[in-house]
């Protein structure tokens, strides 16, 4: 991959982890959003209950009171807990029956009064009658009553509020509501200076909330760990939508650099076979020219030839001929090498012997320019390897050794284990590879082909083959060499 397409790459995951983030940003805002609006709802049902439960309590008081200001009072034996009322200042509020029992009217004030003081010792609720003017010094208004009174001349019809000041479980609801003053109410309060209509006081009711305010907060505690469990599963959801989605890109961006790659590959394969193709245009030319050329000159003249002058072109002929085919074979190799026709067969083979082989196929031409060929093979060393495309590869390097090592030289062939692969050298104290040839020795398409030592020649694509074929078998091919110091071409083969 290239570094565009890293660059693109590194891009587009830069793309989806913003979209990615903003929408589990999104995500987690609408849930949170949703979490305070329902514990909202919770709280204002709670407070819905436990102001409809105080509005009862209060509307039960006012209608008692209203009856008992519509009869006059009501009037009760005295006792120990119901003494006469002091702030009543009306006739007959003390009377006594034919038969000796005293009574004392009940107003209205009075009746609330008690009814506050059991409903306190039964039930914890707690009601009060009061006002900014009370007759009675009992009845003045607390703080938060005294602010709830206020309002009311504000033209608020009620009051309400959380007793704060204590703790959860013991959290009382304060509610508040005005007395009206109604015709009844004239009999004890004109003297007053009220009317009727007027606001001359209130009567407020202290609810205990603390089992209400439990209940909940258990419910506001389920519904958090509830949105919690959906942010979660939601926030997974998403999360695997990148996975997938990044994956997608991922393969999707590979896919296009490695297309890009093949493409770069495809053309350059294009130009160096264009290339390739016409340097073997050029030397096929040259042997066919000389095959034509020597064959024309029998043809035209034979007849004044000597059977030496025959000798002499036939042997040319032959020799063209011959490079022409070596050529065309090592073509034919290439090409089957370029479309996969191939296949390995892979087999143990005995190294010396196959060593052996080999090199005996070309003693004669060693002898030829005194040149001898030493082998440093290992008795029981065996390849695992494809043996006909072995014996190819040793034959390309030995004959190429031959070629360019003059008259008197050495060739070596060094065998050995390394490191879980097997190494094969031929090396050899010939003529050596120029710098400039070597950098492009393996190349298709580069006209290396030149002269050995006596005039052979070499078509330049052997090394290519060689190469193409040990690494078929997962191997590697390399060269080293200085002009004039030999050259030593090793390849090694994983076991």
């Amino acid at each position: 991959m290239n570094d565009n397409s890293l660059t693109l790459v590194k891009q587009d995951y830069s793309k989806i982890r913003v979209i990615f983030i903003s929408i589990l940003a999104l995500w987690t805002i609408l849930i949170g959003v949703m979490l305070l609006w329902e514990i909202n709802i919770d709280k204002k049902n709670t407070r819905s209950i436990i102001m409809a439960q105080a509005k009862s309590f209060y509307k039960q008081i006012v209608i008692t009171r209203l009856w008992s200001s519509v009869h006059g009072g009501v009037y009760v034996p005295v006792t120990e807990i119901t003494q006469p009322n002091p702030y009543l200042d009306v006739p007959k509020r003390d009377v006594t029956t034919t038969d000796g029992t005293k009574l004392t009217l009940i107003n209205p004030a009075y009746m609330t009064r008690q009814i506050a003081e059991i409903a306190f010792e039964k039930g914890d609720i707690r009601f009060h009658i009061t006002s900014l003017n009370p007759i009675r010094p009992a009845n003045k208004a607390e703080e938060w009553e005294r602010k709830a009174l206020s309002a009311f001349k504000g033209k608020m019809d009620e009051f309400s509020e959380w007793d704060k000041e204590k703790p959860a479980d013991k959290q009382y609801f304060r509610y508040m509501a005005p007395l009206i003053v109604e015709t009844p109410c004239l009999k004890c309060h004109a003297k007053q200076g009220y009317k009727e209509g007027d606001i001359r006081g209130g009567i407020s009711v202290s609810v205990p909330a603390g089992d209400l305010l439990a209940v909940q907060k258990n419910t506001i505690l389920n519904s958090i760990l509830g949105y919690l469990i959906i942010w979660f599963f939601g926030s997974l959801g998403i999360a695997t939508a990148f996975y997938f989605v990044r994956n997608d890109i991922r393969s999707r961006n590979k896919l296009n650099a490695e297309l890009y790659e093949t493409k770069g590959s495809l053309e350059t394969s294009m130009k160096e076979k264009d290339k390739f193709f016409s340097v073997i245009a050029h030397d096929l030319k040259s042997p066919f020219t000389g095959v034509l050329g020597l064959s024309q000159i029998i043809t035209d003249d034979i007849e004044n030839f000597n059977p030496s002058e025959i000798k002499n072109i036939v042997e040319k002929l032959h020799t063209s001929i011959g490079r022409l085919f070596k050529l065309l074979e090592n073509l034919l190799e290439w090409s089957r090498l370029q479309r996969g026709l191939i296949k390995l067969e892979l087999v143990k083979i005995p190294v010396k012997k196959l060593v052996e082989e080999n090199t005996a196929l070309f003693a004669s031409k060693a002898e030829l320019k005194n040149i001898r060929i030493f082998s440093n093979v290992p008795d029981d060393l065996e390849i695992v390897a494809d043996k006909q495309i072995l014996s190819l590869v040793l034959r390309n390097l030995i004959s190429n050794s031959v070629k360019f090592t003059p008259n008197g030289g050495e060739i070596t062939i060094t065998v050995s284990d390394e490191n879980k692969q097997t190494r094969v050298s031929v090396k050899d104290n010939g003529i050596g590879i120029p710098p400039e040839i070597i950098s492009v020795i393996f190349k298709v398409g580069e006209k290396i082909s030149r002269l050995g030592t006596e005039g052979e020649e070499s078509t330049g694509l052997g090394l290519i083959i060689c190469k193409e074929f040990i690494e078929k078998h997962g191997g590697t091919f390399s060269v080293i060499s200085e002009t004039g110091k030999g050259a030593e071409f090793t390849f090694l083969i994983p076991k």
